[in-house]
């Protein structure tokens, strides 16, 4: 399993909605959603079920998309 950090969701975005949104890449284990320090721009820590190589061209595929007017901005985890 491994984790990518999201941001560019909107301040209402809930961690079932990027569950939803994320769904179809891939089987998404958890997603934590993080509002301390800007509740305005929230950050998703999500783990996805999927091998590092793969997660890292999902980063790739995903970063820069735009969505509900914002730009998602994808980084990887380094892994534990």
């Amino acid at each position: 399993m491994a984790k990518l950090c999201l941001g560019g969701f909107p301040p209402d975005a809930s961690p079932d909605d990027i569950r939803a949104g994320l769904e179809r890449y891939g089987e998404v284990v958890a997603v934590t959603l993080i509002t301390e320090g800007n509740p305005d721009k929230p950050l998703a820590m999500v783990e996805f079920a999927m091998d590092p190589i793969s997660l890292h061209d999902l980063a790739v595929r995903l970063d820069g998309l735009w969505h509900d007017g914002q730009f998602l901005r994808v980084f990887t985890m380094l892994r534990d």
